[in-house]
């Protein structure tokens, strides 16, 4: 599967759409509020102190296995921490899901608090569609579980703010994408907005239409430099894109090697042992604009907002009130309209190297590290007054190169072309 991106023609009805993000933006945070709320009520019952209880003294039982060396007494022991350790796992399970925060896929929509009344309302409007709802509910019940599977989480979701609210999700029905454009409303009384080709999108889109199912379909909005939201259909398409085969593939194992130190892509053939080498750190010259960026942001906040600064120029502590001025939003328009840019043009640079490399052999296997954990920052050791990993101080640059985009980028494409495809760590190399 995969998503084709157009941008739609929708004057005349920003109205229409802005309103149908503003309250499905309403519906996202009356979910990611239950979902909390269910989490605090959890935390909060008897049921889940004592089981914390019994989690803790399961440990130190485990811990107690480690020191006891007699073969039989310690057999002994592990049955034991087998067994409380099964029980405790289902209580947890039925806690869990006593308050609808089970680890599987299921959502009750029926129970989800105010965000269930607020979508009755919505769909007999006909502004929220139910594959919306449904969508916007199981996304929020995932992210919850990925919070709570993290180990220095409090287990909460923020809310979003109204502007990274920018996607709603519809599932393919009433044949709402059609040829001419993204069809709207009920019968009778329809709305089409048509498409903007761009390039070869339209000779893209025909194919796909042709010959391929559609799954899922999302409109998308984005600020523009003008601050003026610009409207785009991303449309999930069953298959390989258009134009995915380029040229033969040969056979023969490929390791690729994502070297996040030099910011590098290394591939080799182990048949004939050559080795190509691609750079993934040249910018274009984008990190020197969004300094640019960066520093008028700044200037422009310190003379709209003087006395949320100290004498010796740092932000004052405590709760403040920060002004906009025209010149900032503008500012701020400008560097996320660049943005965009950076991400297309990072995109079309990792398709046409990931073309390259599934050309050199038809078993790929990349070895990569955990691109996340390198992000994050290590504190300083002032005994040895050094880093322990120098990577760990790149999280900016490994952040702005996206690694991981890349690796993601690969995958896809070796599915399209059904290759073998292994992903490894170098410690297993």
């Amino acid at each position: 599967m995969y998503t084709m991106e157009l941008r739609l023609n929708t004057r005349g009805f920003d109205d229409y759409l802005g309103k149908k993000f503003t309250y499905g933006y309403k519906l996202k945070r009356a979910l990611v509020n239950y979902f909390n709320l269910q989490e605090s009520k959890r935390k909060d019952s008897e049921k889940y102190r004592e089981l914390s209880k019994r989690m803790k003294e399961l440990n130190d039982l485990q811990d107690k296995i480690k020191e006891i060396k007699d073969k039989s007494a310690k057999q002994a022991l592990k049955e034991t921490y087998k067994e409380l350790s099964l029980g405790l796992k289902n209580e947890w399970i039925e806690l869990n899901e006593s308050y609808g925060l089970g680890n599987g896929k299921f959502v009750d929509y029926k129970r989800l608090g105010q965000a269930s009344v607020m979508y009755e309302r919505y769909a007999a409007d006909g502004i929220i569609n139910w594959s919306t709802f449904e969508a916007m509910a199981q996304a929020t019940k995932q992210g919850y579980l990925k919070r709570r599977k993290q180990a220095e989480s409090d287990n909460t979701l923020n809310i979003p703010r109204y502007n990274d609210f920018d996607t709603m999700w519809y599932r393919k029905c009433n044949a709402n994408i059609t040829p001419e454009g993204v069809r709207f409303g009920k019968r009778g009384n329809y709305v089409v907005f048509p498409y903007v080709f761009k390039g070869t999108d339209e000779v893209r889109f025909t194919y796909a239409m042709e010959r391929q199912k559609i799954s899922w379909y999302g409109i998308k909005r984005t600020l523009d430099r003008h601050n003026k939201w610009i409207y785009s259909v991303l449309i999930v398409f069953s298959g390989a894109p258009y134009g995915t085969q380029n040229g033969p593939v040969k056979k023969g194992k490929v390791i690729v090697t994502v070297d996040v130190e030099k910011l590098a892509i290394k591939t080799e053939e182990c048949q004939t042992g050559q080795a190509v080498f691609y750079d993934i750190a040249n910018d274009y010259g984008f990190s020197d604009k969004l300094s640019y960026y960066d520093k008028k942001l700044e200037e422009s906040r310190r003379v709209t907002n003087p006395g949320n600064y100290n004498i010796d120029g740092t932000i004052k502590e405590g709760a403040r009130k920060w002004v906009r001025s025209k010149n900032y939003n503008s500012l701020l328009a400008r560097k996320r309209t660049l943005w965009h840019k950076i991400k297309k043009t990072r995109k079309e640079r990792f398709q046409n190297i990931a073309k390259q490399i599934l050309q050199q052999g038809d078993e790929i296997i990349v070895v990569k590290d955990d691109f996340k954990s390198l992000q994050k920052r290590k504190d300083y050791d002032p005994e040895t007054m050094k880093w322990n990993d120098k990577r760990k101080q790149r999280g900016a640059e490994i952040m702005f190169n996206a690694p991981y985009e890349f690796v993601t980028c690969l995958k896809q494409r070796a599915g399209y072309l059904d290759l073998s495809y292994t992903e490894i760590t170098r410690k297993e190399l």
